[in-house]
């Protein structure tokens, strides 16, 4: 059988579980033909970026969603700038403390662990959508691992980290996605982050032997080296490649789901590390000319390459797809750097989070040019009318009215909310090692240090 009659197998055995019931039953009111949705997340991004680089045409896919569409900036929360917890309330349309998910890791019975989908309390999209009847396909968003049942696929963030985990000899397959066999016949999209291509790295910015040789840098262990902005720009690369790769590999060879929801995060990665050289007027002290001059355009480069996914992945979708691109918080310098061209061990820490991320929105159900002050928890409930379904009971949020067409919503008519719920989950098995590599790995990459961590 060839790869694509595999997975459509796999997804045909994946509905007849979800409508057998292991998903939750669908509410028949819903079920039928509906609008399609797809929501692309990018990490960190901010308009303080983009406006210039539209301004440049750097931009162009970004620029024809605006044009056909609307925008607006996304309030962050003031509960906490941790993505994990801003992406969950994205998703759950509810902060944190009603969600559950409170930091990236905490401790539990004296060990430290990542949070995961089983520590999450309420339903997410995904459910939410599952149990309306509708099919979803979710790929490499925070906090999905272990992979729930839904009706359709997810693929969660474990799996761009799967290569990574390999250097331990760790069980790297455990729930990454759903269904179990999913796993497989996509494991050759992983990008392996010690095999990228040099050419690829250097449209964003040059490097010189050193830095390229600490960009590939482990440590005598095999370990990612902590907290270096070189490294960090290799596994952001890595793995926005491979959740960009893998969504479109899955919209080529099933069918587009009703809720499509994936996530690109190199934004985040280079504007953490690489704010110095993009905004040197904003750091107190001199920044290495070389840098300037070498590094300049990594953190604009970041978003060419980001708005060229964009664009592959828009020219996928069926033409009556609403799209929303979020982003959780912005970006802004600290005001310092870490490291110099002859210490490279420590470079980077230049750039931290705003409360001000971005909603972009186009498609059949938005109207051209609209304009809408808007939150995180505000986006559930307008992806959900987007799709014409019920909104939830547990929302705190709001559903952008003005964001939408006159005549989508005659066609598609507010419904009362509805009660949510989120389907038994087993107790979380851990095979040994896996949540240590992960939480060492996000240690690497500048996103969390010993304070990152709730109950200890």
């Amino acid at each position: 059988m060839c790869a694509r009659g595999v997975l459509l197998a796999t997804l045909g055995v994946c509905l007849a579980l979800a409508a057998c019931g292991d998903a939750g039953p669908a509410s028949q009111d819903d079920v039928g033909a509906r609008p399609k949705v797809a929501i692309i997340g990018v990490d960190s991004a901010t308009f303080d970026v983009i406006d210039p680089l539209l301004e440049q045409g750097r931009l162009p896919n970004l620029a024809a969603l605006i044009e056909r569409g609307a925008r607006a900036t996304l309030r962050s929360s003031a509960e906490s700038s941790a993505s994990p917890v801003l992406w969950t309330s994205i998703a759950t349309g509810v902060g944190m403390q009603r969600h559950g998910i409170t930091n990236f890791a905490q401790v539990v019975d004296g060990k430290r662990s990542v949070f995961a989908s089983t520590d999450r309390k309420v339903p997410a999209l995904w459910n939410m959508v599952t149990h309306r009847g509708g099919s979803v396909g979710v790929v490499g968003y925070w906090n999905t691992w272990p992979a729930e049942t839904v009706n359709g696929y997810l693929v969660t963030d474990r799996f761009p980290h799967t290569k990574m985990n390999r250097h331990y000899q760790v069980d790297e397959s455990h729930g990454v996605t759903w269904p179990e066999s999913l796993v497989g016949s996509i494991a050759h999209l992983s990008l392996d982050p010690q095999a990228i291509d040099r050419a690829a790295i250097e449209r964003m910015g040059r490097f010189s032997e050193a830095e390229w040789e600490t960009l590939l840098q482990l440590g005598s262990d095999g370990s990612a080296v902590i907290g270096n902005g070189l490294v960090a720009l290799k596994y952001g690369f890595q793995a926005q490649e491979t959740v960009a790769r893998t969504t479109q590999h899955l919209l080529e060879v099933m069918p587009q789901p009703d809720l499509l929801i994936t996530f690109l995060e190199l934004p985040d990665r280079v504007g953490h590390h690489f704010w110095h050289a993009y905004d040197p007027d904003s750091i107190d002290g001199p920044v290495p000319a070389e840098w300037i001059e070498r590094w300049g355009d990594v953190v604009p480069a970041s978003y060419t390459l980001t708005d060229e996914w964009i664009g592959r992945l828009v020219a996928q979708l069926d033409p009556d797809t609403t799209i929303f691109i979020v982003s959780d918080h912005g970006m802004q310098s600290t005001r310092k750097f870490n490291g110099a061209p002859d210490s490279l061990v420590t470079v980077g820490n230049s750039g931290t989070h705003t409360n001000r991320g971005i909603l972009v929105a186009a498609g059949p159900a938005i109207e051209p040019g609209s304009t809408v002050q808007a939150n995180l928890l505000d986006v559930a409930p307008t992806v959900l009318t987007a799709m014409g379904l019920a909104p939830s009971k547990q929302f705190e949020g709001r559903v952008l009215q003005p964001l939408f067409r006159r005549d989508f919503l005659q066609r598609h008519p507010p419904r009362p909310p509805k009660d949510d719920y989120l389907a038994e989950r087993g107790a979380r098995e851990l095979p040994e090692g896996v949540d240590e590599r992960y939480l060492e790995h996000l240690r690497a990459i500048g996103y969390i240090d010993d304070s990152d961590t709730d109950g200890g």
